[in-house]
């Protein structure tokens, strides 16, 4: 069926507590409404090789029994009875009566209801405002008749109630394999282009990573689970640019993503350059891993936060903190980021999960954050120890 006739025809019973109690259908997310029906409408205009799309079926209700008719061989089929309906699937034509349903449909009570697949066809422009031109794909469809609001509701919470989510680290890594290198082009996937770098073999988070789908082989090399998911490793690698933007930019120039998007040397150069800007966030992670190897091996995340979403996002929140002081010092070798990180040790982090209790989400990161940048700047002074040693020594006097 063309998607903008089973638009047309149909319609949702949306549940209103005070318009419509009776209603089926929940109600519209505008942002899932958007994204599903520009995903079908323009499946016309993308290439079929490199961007397949498939639309998932609809499933309707018919609630007027007389507007619709089914007819099998030239004969109309007649819905009390099962008498000449057989076992095996048949070819059929589908007849709609608009004289006989609300038309167009309304959202309470449609002749034909929209069990599933509402958000696909929502935005679906109405019949004037079409232009001649506009193209819509054909949509496979579910056609059920005659079955009660009560049953209505039982299979719309079969078919979403149930649903298990796809892991998002796996939808990212299906993003890896299919954009590659142009990921680096969009400013909300280069996030992904970097991690997918640093989970390379040999690179810092090499088997600390879990990049989704079955975990049965990476338990059996490693003997564990890796402690983070390529999805907060994304998300690590997000503000870790947030907080570089001048040297982004300098290294990925509107210019230069412009040229990359149609040349193949431009986006070359843009990886290169993008190369370099993953050294110095590898440096980081290095030193890290070099300060606190106590709380590095621990994968199981029993005793230290590194692995935790609030460590990891903090220390990720404090990275561009050292990049960018190293850079404008222009001393950017991996024992310069170690003396950084040593100074947030110095300072009395341990990163221990005791000192830790009740944070939680992003305003726990930042109050991790905020508590390793200060470690930074008194364990860069050197006042850490040396207070400690008066502190010892005046003490001994009294006595």
């Amino acid at each position: 069926m063309p998607l903008d006739l089973a638009a047309d025809v149909s319609g949702p019973d949306i549940y209103d507590e005070k318009l419509n109690p009776f209603g089926t259908q929940r109600d519209l997310k505008p942002k899932h409404a958007k994204e599903a029906s520009e995903y079908a409408l323009t499946a016309n205009t993308v290439d079929s090789e490199t961007d397949p799309r498939s639309f998932p079926e609809v499933i309707f209700n018919v609630r007027s029994i007389g507007a619709v008719e089914i007819i099998k061989d030239g004969e109309v089929i007649d819905f009390s009875s099962l008498d000449g309906i057989g076992e095996e699937p048949e070819i059929v034509d589908l007849r709609i009566h608009l004289d006989a349903i609300k038309y167009p449909s309304e959202n309470f009570d449609p002749s034909i209801s929209r069990m599933d697949g509402n958000h696909r066809l929502s935005r679906v422009p109405a019949i004037e405002d079409r232009g001649s031109d506009d193209l819509f794909p054909k949509i496979s469809f579910a056609l059920f008749i005659g079955l009660s609001k009560n049953q209505e509701r039982k299979l719309f919470a079969d078919i979403n109630g149930k649903q298990e989510k796809v892991d998002v680290s796996y939808l990212a890594q299906i993003s890896m394999a299919l954009e590659g290198d142009r990921l680096l082009l969009n400013g909300q996937t280069r996030p992904l282009w970097f991690a997918k770098r640093l989970v390379e073999s040999g690179e810092i988070f090499n088997n600390v990573v879990f990049t989704g789908g079955a975990k049965k082989g990476v338990v059996e090399a490693l003997g564990y689970t890796p402690p983070i998911n390529l999805a907060l490793l994304k998300s690590m690698v997000a503000q870790t640019l947030r907080g570089l933007d001048p040297i982004v930019v300098s290294q990925m120039p509107p210019e230069l993503l412009a040229r990359a998007h149609t040349d193949k040397d431009g986006l070359k150069e843009l990886v290169d350059n993008a190369q370099l800007l993953k050294t110095l966030i590898s440096r980081f992670w290095t030193a890290v891993k070099k300060n606190y190897p106590e709380a590095w091996q621990d994968t199981k995340k029993v005793k230290y936060i590194l692995f935790q979403s609030i460590g990891a996002i903090g220390l990720s929140q404090l990275a561009p903190v050292v990049i960018n002081e190293l850079v404008e010092k222009q001393t950017v070798k991996q024992e310069d980021f170690d003396s950084a990180i040593s100074h947030v040790r110095n300072g009395g982090i341990t990163l221990e999960k005791t000192n830790y209790a009740g944070l939680a989400g992003l305003a726990g990161a930042r109050k991790v954050y905020e508590g390793l940048l200060e470690a930074k700047v008194a364990g860069g002074t050197g006042l850490t120890g040396v207070m400690g040693d008066l502190i010892e020594a005046k003490e001994s006097r009294l006595d």
